[in-house]
């Protein structure tokens, strides 16, 4: 997924090559965050869905249900 960048290709085009590298790694880093994040988000949400299991809504038995 490509950044969309706030200024023009004439700006980046004027920007110093050593800075367009840079913005391009933390772009880059940030799209990695962002696909780390998601997984953690979705492996999450299968350990909530688990630990909300109870005797009703799985096959563990009614004395394993908290108080």
């Amino acid at each position: 997924m490509e950044a969309k960048r706030p200024f023009s290709d004439a700006d980046w085009l004027a920007t110093p090559e050593p800075v367009r590298q840079y913005i391009e790694h933390l772009e880059q880093v940030t799209r990695e965050h962002s696909s780390l994040l998601e997984q953690q988000r979705q492996r999450l949400e299968k350990i909530e869905a688990r630990q909300n299991r109870d005797s009703q809504n799985s096959s563990k038995p009614p004395s394993s249900d908290s108080p």
